[in-house]
Order: C-alpha cells, then sequence, then structure tokens
C-alpha cells in the first residue's frame, strides 16, 4: 500500500506554482466608472473552451450526487484553479458554495478541510489557512501535497525557515522538482536569488512531467524578471509556452498528487 501511495505522488501531474499561491484582486477605493459606453469591463470565456465545459460537467455532476465528497473535492479543485488562471473569482465563490455542507459537519473530512484551507489561502486568510494545514499535517505528517501548500502560505507570511522546512520534508514524498521548485521559491524569499536560479537550473535539466516542468518554467520566469533578466525571463517563458501547446487545457489543474484528485 504504501509503495502504491508513494507511486501515485511520483508520477504526480501538476499546475504551476501559482495554482496554489492565491492572488486576489486589488481592492479599489473607487467604484470603476466607463469613460465610454464601449469600454471592454471583462472578457468572458468562450462556452466551448475546454476548461470551462469539463468544469460545467463537474458541476453537473456534484448536483446530481451531493452526497458523493469525491466529486465535490474535483469541481472545488477545478473551480479554484479556474477562478485563479482567469481572474474570476465567482468560481471561487462556487467551490466554496460545493464544500459548505461538508465543513459544516462536526467530523469535517480532511480533503474538504483541505480545500477549505486552499480556499483561505486564496482570500488571503493566512492564519486561517495556516491552522488549518497545521492540524492536518499533525494528524498526517507525511501528506505531501498539504505540505508544499503549507511551505507556499509560510513563504508569504514571511516565515521563511519553516517554508525551507517544509520543503525539505517533501524529500521522498515527491518529484524531484517539486522539492526543486519548493526550495528555489523559499531561496528566493530568503534573498539568495542566485543560488534559488542556480536550483531551478539543475531541475529542469532533468526529466519531468510536462505539468511539473511548466510550474518549474513559470517560476523561472518570475525569477529571472525579478532579478532585472529579461533574456532569461524571455526564454523561460518560451519554454513553458512550449509545454504548456503539449498539455490539453484540462490537464492543468491544481493537482500535483492524482490520487486525491480522481471523483
Amino acid at each position: 500500500m504504501r509503495q502504491r501511495r508513494s507511486g501515485a505522488v511520483r508520477t504526480a501531474v501538476a499546475a504551476a506554482l501559482l495554482g496554489l499561491v492565491a492572488v486576489a484582486r486589488p481592492v479599489l477605493a473607487e467604484p470603476f466608472i466607463p469613460e465610454t459606453d464601449d469600454t471592454v469591463l471583462e472578457r468572458l470565456m468562450p462556452p466551448s473552451d475546454p476548461a470551462l465545459q469539463e468544469l460545467r460537467a463537474l458541476a453537473a455532476a456534484q448536483r446530481a450526487e451531493p452526497d458523493a465528497l469525491a466529486l465535490a473535492i474535483a469541481y472545488a479543485r477545478r473551480a479554484v484553479e479556474f477562478a485563479r488562471r482567469n481572474g474570476d473569482p465567482r468560481y471561487a465563490g462556487y467551490a466554496e458554495a460545493a464544500l459548505r455542507p461538508w465543513l459544516s459537519r462536526a467530523d469535517v473530512p480532511p480533503a474538504a478541510a483541505f480545500m477549505d484551507a486552499v480556499l483561505r489561502q486564496y482570500r488571503h486568510d493566512f492564519s486561517g489557512a495556516l491552522a488549518t494545514l497545521d492540524a492536518l499535517l499533525a494528524a498526517n505528517p507525511g501528506d505531501a501535497e498539504t505540505r508544499l501548500v503549507r511551505a507556499t502560505v509560510r513563504q508569504v507570511t514571511g516565515d521563511i525557515a519553516g517554508a525551507a522546512e517544509d520543503c525539505e520534508e517533501l524529500v521522498r514524498r515527491a518529484d524531484y522538482i517539486v522539492v526543486a521548485t519548493c526550495r528555489s521559491a523559499a531561496q528566493e524569499a530568503a534573498g539568495q536569488s542566485r543560488l534559488a536560479a542556480k536550483t531551478l537550473e539543475i531541475a529542469l535539466a532533468l526529466p519531468a512531467p510536462p505539468g511539473l516542468r511548466l510550474w518549474a518554467l513559470t517560476l523561472a520566469a518570475e525569477q529571472a524578471a525579478r532579478r532585472g533578466d529579461p533574456v532569461k525571463g524571455r526564454g523561460a517563458l518560451s519554454r513553458g509556452a512550449g509545454d504548456r501547446r503539449q498539455r490539453s487545457g484540462s490537464g492543468l489543474v491544481l493537482c500535483r498528487f492524482p490520487a486525491r484528485c480522481r471523483p
């Protein structure tokens, strides 16, 4: 059983790190008033978009079986990822609605608690997210996905030492590129930008699943931009675009550990 679990983790296909790091829209002090009637306020996703079609199919399945936890989790994951990738917080609200019956229970299922932590992170409720993640890891220290999310939240909140500790705990629990990308983000947050770049460079030179590679390339491009190295940044973006073309839209989901994501 342990060997099967390890294999599932090591064959993970992942979204980019930004699939886990919540980026909330800025709160405006005053409402935006367009200057002309032809100002574009929002571009809607076409109904034929594969990711949107998959999301709608999952929503229909979840409504048909409201007592199926796996369907609620699968829908919530896709909805949060869709919200982040498209800057549409409505889908985070849909995810919350799907999870609400499970979160209101006295014994909240760990999978529902994990998604609640992800949603709290999305809303920038970092203390609430950390409290849930701490409790989940106290009960199951070997949960690599939960540890990866906690490392991310710790980086955002300035607990760089704690984030680095979580990254090291991923060794032997996740693909090397997951560990290296986690380390690189923590190194950059600690002010070691050159070491962070080298860590990613080494990881990207090794074979890795396309989704995980895209995640690492995205971070490499962001780091290069912050270092003021546009050439390397464009190079990473170009390589990442090539990887993205090899993936279907539905393949880039908030899931590095497929055993927990399948309905």
